[in-house]
């Protein structure tokens, strides 16, 4: 059978970040974007220090493969859910 069914229902959840007030806290951070976080550092900061071509073609590359895999982690599939119009009641 074709599917006719063109409605979309789309969630999203926003939750805060905790604060950590010591230094045994575990920041509450995905690691996957550490590293992320120190090459887009190192990106912004390349115009203040005159970083040569090589050096910023290579940190330019590393952080968009990072921001990439970043935004590609846990993010589920989609999925399907209907009525069961023919089951038992």
């Amino acid at each position: 059978p074709v599917n006719l069914n063109t409605a979309l229902l789309a969630i999203s959840y926003i939750r805060p970040l905790e604060v950590t007030d010591d230094n045994a806290d575990s920041t509450d951070f995905p690691s996957e974007w550490f590293d992320l976080l120190s090459f887009g550092t190192a990106y912004r900061l390349m115009a203040e220090y005159s970083v040569p071509d090589n050096v910023a073609a290579t940190v330019m590359q590393q952080y968009n493969e990072l921001l990439d895999a970043a935004l590609g982690f846990d993010n589920d599939g989609s999925i399907s859910i209907q009525i069961d119009y023919e089951g038992t009641r």
